[in-house]
């Protein structure tokens, strides 16, 4: 008899657990945002799971909803009836307008200025940046960037990534225009080499659009279409006849087609501390006058993190470039030391080549991890920021292979690696402050500051 009980309530959990329900979704706390655009993020309206599934479903659309950044907190409250799953979200928007005074400067990151240009104010460009989050209210964004000085730059882009199709379907444009007084033309000694002339010495325009696919959340596939004229003076070429590779003339018009993807598994779009994010883009480059230049490339980073208990994580990222080692301009020979493409370290230093190898590792401890309340902040957007202080030891090596320009320094065609220790502050888990000092290959030991996170 217990035996039959024990089996007719196993069999009454599971057809219980295994009952379908259909989802219904609300929000509060929606100003700017529409509501669709979040169920278009989602994809949960009228959907039908099963009971079992119905908490793991709830977590993950709370953190889709975090990981759209155009929300400092995400909450929700849930309740079953009849048929029926209903999941309640508040949620407390953002700021999502900037029209702030820009400095940046000309070179690659703060280091390589303070120490290596000596901190020369002729370097500093000013301007503003006029930025609006969530224009529509469709999870979009408008950029306009405007800087004067030795280098001159107007950039306007624009992006809606999910609107058209359910969701599914998004659209990107963007347009650039650049004039340098301060060119870099060249690179020796694992350095950048730079032209400084009273008139411009290089012009640069650009136009791209793109189509975005999103079957998912966590899934993105693109495809880019742009095309870029590149002028620059006779002294330009005169100091580096190969600044437009194999081309003569002073102009270059080409164009360009870039199809990619990205599968973002991680818990938090930006300082994550679990899951994964995989990165992989092909390009093509077409040059009108001189199609024997023409070349493609692909470019992949694989990003992990890797929790141990509560407040550890093993965060790593691997990366590489490969290339037909052809002659091309040498603006479109970059290497290590871009963005996300460096190694720690080696600040200072570019390792520019057809392609390229990288492994970044980092074990790191959240020693403080809270939400900030500010009750006097002046607008409501600031009086809860997500705050965490993140202790660390890290070890890098990588590898550049550059068969075209081979004498532009010691650090290319050979292994190079660094180790040291480092302290981030992250705040609202997307603005990095990010303190290290470590040592390089060839024994040199230094304090670097950024301020973006070296694995993302």
């Amino acid at each position: 008899m217990r035996y039959f009980l024990s089996i007719s309530f196993t069999l009454l959990v599971s057809c219980v657990s295994a009952q379908l329900v259909f989802v219904n979704t609300s929000y509060t706390g929606l100003v700017r945002t529409k509501a669709a655009a979040m169920d278009r993020v989602l994809q949960l309206k009228d959907k039908q799971i099963s009971i079992a599934d119905s908490l793991q479903t709830i977590e993950w659309a709370a953190q889709k909803l975090y990981n759209t950044k155009l929300f400092s907190s995400v909450m929700q409250t849930h309740h079953l009836q009849g048929d029926t799953l209903y999941i309640a979200f508040h949620v407390t928007e953002r700021w999502y307008t900037y029209a702030i005074p820009n400095f940046d400067i000309i070179d690659r990151n703060l280091n390589e200025w303070w120490v290596t240009r000596r901190h020369s104010l002729k370097r500093i460009m000013a301007g503003f940046d006029l930025s609006q989050k969530n224009l529509t209210g469709n999870n979009d964004l408008l950029k306009l960037s405007v800087l004067a000085g030795y280098q001159q730059k107007a950039e306007l882009s624009y992006l809606l990534p999910n609107y058209f199709f359910n969701g599914k379907i998004g659209l990107t444009a963007g347009l650039l225009m650049h004039n340098y007084r301060i060119a870099n033309y060249t690179t020796a000694n694992n350095q950048l080499d730079y032209l400084q002339t009273r008139n411009t010495s290089l012009k640069r325009r650009m136009a791209e659009v793109g189509l975005l696919y999103n079957p998912d959340f966590n899934h993105r596939y693109w495809l880019n279409a742009g095309c870029a004229k590149e002028w620059v003076s006779d002294t330009v070429l005169m100091e580096n006849p190969h600044y437009f590779g194999s081309a003569t003339a002073n102009k270059l018009l080409y164009g360009y087609l870039s199809a990619g993807a990205k599968i973002d598994l991680r818990n938090i779009r930006g300082y994550a501390s679990r899951g994964s994010m995989l990165f992989v883009e092909g390009k093509t480059y077409l040059f009108s006058h001189n199609s024997a230049m023409n070349f493609s490339q692909i470019q992949a980073r694989w990003v992990r993190h890797v929790p141990f208990g509560r407040k550890n994580d093993l965060a790593l990222s691997t990366g590489f470039k490969l290339s037909s080692a052809k002659m091309r301009p040498y603006f479109l020979n970059r290497g290590m030391g871009w963005d996300v493409n460096a190694i720690r370290n080696y600040d200072y230093f570019v390792m520019d080549g057809s392609a390229y190898f990288f492994q970044k590792v980092s074990f790191r401890h959240r020693l403080y991890n809270k939400m900030v309340h500010i009750k006097k902040a002046p607008l409501r957007q600031f009086t809860q920021i997500p705050f965490k202080v993140v202790p660390k030891v890290f070890a890098d090596v990588g590898y550049v292979k550059n068969r075209i320009f081979p004498n532009q320094g010691s650090f290319l065609n050979r292994p190079l690696y660094a180790a040291g220790v480092g302290i981030d502050l992250v705040f609202f888990d997307d603005a990095v402050w990010r303190f290290e000092y470590g040592i390089n290959h060839t024994g040199q030991a230094a304090f670097f500051l950024n301020f973006t996170s070296a694995i993302q």
